[in-house]
């Protein structure tokens, strides 16, 4: 498993519209996938989560007054070009109610996830859409807004709502030039912070949160980066127009915190650190929500799994919505606490809900069921899940680990045919994806001692990238998994001769195999395949340049393929001993991140001497 959007793949969108490396956006433009799970804030996609389409009663969920429900604000000017001031309203009034403590804000993503799952619900038809997504996200005030065009003015009104009584307490209003969307959004934004903060007693508490950066200028190239990235897939031109707004607006915290963001989806840890510097020397000036982004990042880049939870648990704690609790369950996952993930879970309702963009929580229960054992147990949540989402790709993956860890081995191969093999299916299993259907159920046969069927699954694998790396230029990632799928497959020369061919610096430089310390993973191939041809020097050498490996951000890397080395030599003693350092050093016991270059402990063929050693065992398993 992998830990995906936090693993943690798909840039998964944070409350609040950031991509999130812990969490999940469209799987086109995912990085770390639910295979994996988490990122960021890491961790890890877009979030569009459903919560309660069958609401508990008033007398148990109760609206909180301070929690303030930000909705889409709506144009009647009849110009579609000005769509986007709508969004941009949204996004300042969001950002100045964030920044004041007392405060929870609902943001309209957060809403939208929301009203998507009540418009689907059958038995919610016709239901008052206001009232219910407030009382799903329990907030006590809901902000509408419009806006209009009057001559050469452009002219937009705010109304604040007590959803518990559907009735519009305030209404302010502010206009500027048409040619200045901008200076009417800032405008509204101050008044509307006014009303709210007068509504709540607040005092004098909301002064420092007037917005930094919120040039609406700089603004559009930022919700155009978004757009490229999440609905196209166009990382890197969405890239490129991140920093153009930085370049208009410096100091623009919200886009620094999104490239903080998106830099870790991609592996980019350094540019991901570098931003995050950015945000702590402005720390003071910074909303809330932007600390909790910034607390995640840190906790992800020192490997801090303490720090993570407690991250994901005050954000949680903010609001207890669906999503947030995904994301605290997504962090316990990855500190191997998966019976405190499945608690978490279970504070979702679901026989209330329905997930139609999602299938985050159905992994994560497979997920987490899976570290645990339960095969059973990841079969149902994974069915389950593909009966909501059939079309989920990683649900299917965990369908097929489950069949092949049962021993239902022609289930499994049945259902890998109907994924790779449908045309219109198959050309969506790229990379990992078809990776881990083919290579990883393989080796879970074996672990579970279904040789044969391991053997056929394994040879289809070789087959399917010995295809595709034939030809005049085959890319340096299909050779990068067919020396893999060869590894897996015991076919231990071709494996030599594949990965002697490649190049650290290909493989590091292509876009296409997002795989941190890859020239690490391509030395420890080379070691362990030296050490089962019988090569015992070119082994030590390579273990001794292993071990003095010295650079940022290795979280224990190079220790990791140490132990794997001293495992295929045998040594069960010292191999625990060094992967148990390597954890130390910052390695997660679940694979994180995406094209990770190695499998879980409990299959992967090196450490196959101590799947009985109670000490490697002790080390790996969950720790609840």
């Amino acid at each position: 498993t992998r830990l995906r959007s936090v693993g943690v793949h798909r840039p998964a969108m944070h409350p609040g519209g950031y991509a999130s490396p812990v969490a999940g956006q469209s799987e086109a433009a995912t990085r770390f996938r639910p295979r994996t799970v988490l990122v960021s804030a890491v961790l890890l996609a877009i979030l569009a989560v459903v919560w309660s389409v069958r609401a508990p009663s008033d007398e148990v969920l109760e609206f909180l007054p301070n929690a303030v429900l930000v909705r889409e604000a709506e144009n009647l000017t009849g110009d579609s070009a000005l769509d986007g001031v709508g969004r941009y309203a949204s996004y300042v009034l969001e950002g100045r109610l964030s920044g004041v403590e007392a405060v929870r804000v609902v943001t309209t993503q957060e809403a939208g996830d929301v009203q998507t799952g009540l418009e689907a619900a059958e038995n919610l038809a016709g239901v008052d859409l206001r009232r219910e997504i407030a009382r799903q996200t329990r907030a006590g005030m809901v902000i509408e807004s419009s806006y209009l065009v009057e001559r050469d003015s452009l002219l937009l009104e705010a109304r604040l709502i007590e959803p518990a009584r559907g009735t519009v307490v305030e209404g302010v209003q502010a206009g500027a030039a048409r040619t200045d969307p901008g200076a009417a959004v800032r405008a509204l934004a101050d008044r509307v912070l006014i009303a709210v903060a007068t509504r709540l007693n607040l005092g004098e508490e909301y002064a420092s949160s007037y917005g930094r950066g919120s040039s609406y200028q700089a603004w559009q190239e930022v919700d155009a980066a978004r757009e490229l990235w999440v609905e196209r897939g166009r990382e890197r031109e969405a890239f490129a127009l991140l920093y153009r707004a930085l370049e208009i607006d410096s100091t623009f915290d919200a886009a620094v915190g999104l490239a903080m963001i998106w830099h870790m989806n991609f592996g980019e840890i350094a540019r991901s650190d570098s931003m995050a510097n950015v945000l702590e020397r402005r720390f003071s000036q910074i909303s809330p929500h932007q600390r909790w982004q910034l607390a995640v990042n840190r906790a992800v880049l020192r490997r801090d799994r303490a720090g993570m939870v407690e991250a994901f648990r005050r954000w949680k704690d903010r609001l207890p919505i669906v999503s947030r609790w995904l994301h605290l369950a997504a962090s316990q996952d990855v500190a191997q606490h998966s019976l405190a993930c499945i608690e978490s879970l279970d504070q979702v309702d679901l026989e209330a809900n329905r997930y139609y963009r999602s299938g985050w929580l159905w992994q994560l229960y497979a997920g987490c069921h899976r570290r645990l054992g339960n095969y059973d147990a990841v079969l149902h949540w994974a069915r389950g899940g593909l009966e909501a989402i059939p079309d989920s790709r990683d649900l299917a993956i965990e369908e097929v680990l489950a069949l092949s860890a049962l021993g239902r081995t022609a289930e499994a191969e049945r259902r890998i045919t109907e994924l790779l093999f449908q045309p219109q299916v198959g050309e969506t299993f790229e990379h990992d994806r078809a990776f881990a259907l083919l290579v990883d159920s393989g080796l879970e046969m074996r672990a579970h001692g279904y040789g044969d069927a391991a053997d056929a699954s394994l040879s289809l694998a070789v087959e399917w990238y010995a295809r595709r790396v034939r030809g005049d230029a085959p890319s340096a990632p299909d050779r990068w998994r067919l020396g893999r799928a060869l590894y897996a497959a015991r076919r231990w020369e071709e494996a030599a001769e594949v990965f002697s061919g490649l190049s650290s610096d290909d493989l590091s430089a292509h876009p296409d195999l997002l795989a941190h310390n890859v020239d690490i993973s391509l030395v420890g191939y080379r070691a362990t395949l030296a050490a089962r041809l019988g090569d015992r020097e070119t082994a030590e050498a390579l273990d001794e340049q292993l071990a003095g490996i010295e650079r940022p951000f290795l979280w224990g890397d190079a220790t990791y393929w140490r132990a794997a080395l001293a495992a295929v030599k045998g040594d069960s003693v010292r191999a625990t001993r060094l992967l148990g350092q390597a954890m130390g050093e910052g390695l997660f016991a679940l694979q994180w991140g995406s094209e990770y270059p190695k499998w879980d402990y409990h299959v992967d063929p090196d450490f196959e001497i101590l799947r009985d050693y109670e000490p490697f065992q002790q080390l790996i398993e969950p720790r609840d």
